[in-house]
Parts: structure tokens; sequence; C-alpha cells
């Protein structure tokens, strides 16, 4: 059967910019979980080292048939159930690592902030040491580093497709094949974003995948 293409929309002028606000917390206080310090703290640090693994051996993988690879890992950072997660902390520009997306997951009647975040490769330590800290710093008060973030955190994990599907996860495509919106994160310059487009269409043809790319400026 064949499959009708339709022309792209594009909505001109009509984004908006605005500052996280946590669907949880509704205002007022932090909603952050007590922990027990040194366990926690060598929890998180097994699961990033884990999912850091996980990545590398998937990188591997990729590029022994050929396909292009991100220089960098995807992590997804889970809230405690109806607690806060320091989103804004899981960021940091200077090194490159980004905060792609923040969404709420209902998971057995309560409500769970899950992240998605890049990671350069050679950036890893990035966390690592604030776990660290955690673990064995203090404060000029006599609390510990990086306490909020760190207590936010109840899981660590290697981000899967549906880290990145923002639609009702039951709606994303398995057997049968539906069309999807696909937004690319690209460089800054031309030139980085051509590049980008270039192993998209190169991954989507390697995994016979039609695409039909429209480009917005």
């Amino acid at each position: 059967m064949a499959v009708e293409r339709l022309p792209h929309i594009f909505l001109a002028d009509s984004a908006e910019q605005s500052n996280y606000t946590s669907p949880v917390g509704g205002g007022g206080e932090l909603r952050i979980p007590k922990r027990r310090r040194q366990q926690h703290s060598r929890k998180l640090k097994r699961q990033f080292e884990n999912a850091w693994d996980n990545a590398k051996q998937t990188v591997e993988q990729r590029t022994a048939v050929s396909l292009p690879t991100k220089s960098g890992i995807y992590l997804e950072f889970k809230s405690q159930a109806n607690k806060d997660l320091m989103v804004q902390s899981l960021e940091n520009i200077q090194s490159g690592i980004r905060l792609l997306n923040v969404k709420e997951v209902e998971q057995a009647d309560a409500k769970v902030i899950v992240a998605t975040v890049y990671i350069p490769h050679g950036k890893e330590s990035y966390f690592l040491k604030r776990i660290q800290q955690y673990s064995e710093e203090q404060t000029k008060t006599g609390k510990p580093k990086h306490a909020k973030l760190i207590k936010s955190i109840e899981d660590i994990r290697l981000a899967m497709l549906a880290s990145f599907w923002q639609d009702p996860l039951d709606l994303m495509p398995s057997v049968a094949a539906k069309w999807c919106e696909i937004w690319l994160r690209t460089g800054a310059t031309k030139e980085e974003a051509e590049e980008t487009i270039i192993q998209f269409k190169t991954l989507c043809a390697s995994l016979e995948i039609d695409s039909n790319l429209g480009v917005f400026s």
C-alpha cells in the first residue's frame, strides 16, 4: 500500500521559554528523601559505572558493524516516588553535559521524575566526583557536599529508546511500522548540523527505515 507523504507543518515565532518547575512538589520546600549516606553513595557509584560500561560495549558493537556512534552516552536519572529530582544540577554546559528532557512517569499509583542526560566521553568524572564528595566531604556548615543532588537521585541507568519518547509509551511503534517525528540535537555550526543529518539518514537506511526529513532552521 502506498504511503501518503504529507508536507511538514512549520510554526513560526511560537516558542516560549520558561524555567523548569517540579511537577511533583507543587511549590514550597523541595521533597528530598533521607538517605543512609555511605550505602546510597555506593549504590549510585555502582549504577553509574555499570551504565557507563554497558554504554562502552554498545559503542564497540556499533563500531564493529560500521554504525555511527555519538562521542558520549545518555543516562537516565530517576527520583524516588513522589519526591523531587534536582534536575538543574544534572546539567553542566561548560563540560558538555546536557539535560535533554524531564518527564513525570506514573508508577504503581506514584509519580517518578525521570531526566535524560547526555555526558561526553571523558566527562564521566563529573558525576563520580560528586558522588564521592557527598560520601566523604563536608561543607562549611558540616553537611555532606552535593547532598541535595545526590540524595534526590534514586537510580541511574543507561537511557533506552523509551527515555526519549515524549508521548505515552503505548503509542511507541513495535512490530507495525508507524510514522514518527524525530528531533535531532545538532552542533552549533551548519557543518555539524549537516553531519548529524547525514548520520541519521545513514542509520535509517542501514536499518531499512524510511526517513522523510524536514529541516528546521
